[in-house]
């Protein structure tokens, strides 16, 4: 039973480790393509809130697990 507690707290660990690296990525894109988006509008002249804004959707994942594929 101690092995399986301190093997699943270890998978529990990495996890959440994935899963902060993953939000920071997100995060990453989500900010370059605001970037993109400003830019776009700048060079067409259209108004940057038509270009859209990334809507917060984040309370409606929260405590859904993530997918993991390898």
């Amino acid at each position: 039973v101690a092995d399986a507690n301190a093997k699943a707290d270890r998978i529990r660990s990495e996890s959440e480790r994935e899963l902060a690296a993953l939000t920071n990525r997100r995060d990453s894109i989500n900010a370059q393509l605001t970037n993109v988006r400003e830019m776009l509008a700048t060079l067409t002249g259209a108004a940057v809130a038509a270009a859209g804004s990334p809507v917060d959707d984040e309370p409606a994942q929260r405590g859904v697990p993530a997918q993991q594929t390898r």
